[in-house]
C-alpha cells in the first residue's frame, strides 16, 4: 500500500511539473497583456501589476490593451474575455479561484473575484520568481 501511495504521489508531482512549464512563456517583448472591452476595476489593477513587474524583471514594457485593439504577436490574456470564450475556456470559478491556461503561446489568466488578481499575482511568484 505505501508502494501504491509513493508511487501515485511520485506520478503527481510530475504532472504539476509539467503543468507548470507549460505557463513558461516566450520572450516578454513578443506579448502584449489583453483585457476585456469592458474590463472591471480588478482585471485592470491585475493587468496594471502584471506589466509593472515584468517590466522591473526584463527591462522591458509590456503593453496593455483593450479587447477590440488590434495586437501584434502573443497574448497574456487577463481576466474574462472574449478571445478566453473563444478559445473554450469558459469554465465558472470560484471566489478567489483562478486558473492558467496555454493555448499556443497565449496564456490566460481568469478566475472568480478576485482571481484574477490571485492568479496574477500567483504567476509572478511561482513562475516569474518575484517575492
Amino acid at each position: 500500500m505505501k508502494r501504491l501511495l509513493v508511487l501515485l504521489l511520485a506520478v503527481s508531482c510530475c504532472f504539476v511539473y509539467a503543468a507548470k512549464k507549460s505557463v513558461t512563456l516566450g520572450k516578454p517583448s513578443e506579448y502584449t497583456i489583453l483585457i476585456p472591452e469592458k474590463a472591471g476595476k480588478q482585471e485592470i489593477y491585475s493587468a496594471n501589476l502584471l506589466a509593472k513587474y515584468m517590466e522591473k524583471i526584463y527591462k522591458t514594457k509590456v503593453p496593455i490593451v483593450q479587447e477590440g485593439t488590434p495586437v501584434n504577436g502573443n497574448v497574456i490574456s487577463v481576466g474574462e474575455t472574449a478571445l478566453a470564450k473563444k478559445n473554450g475556456f469558459t469554465a465558472e470559478l470560484k471566489p478567489q479561484g483562478y486558473e492558467f491556461s496555454v493555448k499556443g503561446k497565449d496564456l490566460f489568466i481568469r478566475g472568480g473575484y478576485p482571481g484574477p488578481l490571485n492568479g496574477v499575482i500567483s504567476y509572478l511568484q511561482e513562475d516569474l520568481g518575484c517575492r
